[in-house]
């Protein structure tokens, strides 16, 4: 299959992506309290996969990893 000829135009530019993460009970005293290596519980089971998306346009699944010491999400299908 041939690339698009836009590729390579649009290639390079930069983009915002989202991983969304539903939490229970999260309120803005707990987002301004977070402390390095703390952990926060989450609504979604680490054995699930996780919307990745640009925008409003859902693009793939992940999950998380760790990757030399930092957090990382591992694409795991496209959508």
């Amino acid at each position: 299959m041939t690339a698009h000829p836009a590729w390579e135009m649009i290639g390079d530019l930069p983009v915002v992506l989202s991983v969304a993460v539903p939490l229970r009970a999260f309120r803005m005293r707990d987002l301004l309290s977070l402390q390095p290596n703390q952990t926060i519980r989450t609504v979604q089971g680490t054995s699930r996969d996780i919307p990745l998306a640009i925008g409003a346009l859902q693009l793939a699944h992940g999950e998380f990893d760790v990757l030399k010491g930092n957090i990382a999400v591992r694409l795991t299908r496209l959508a």
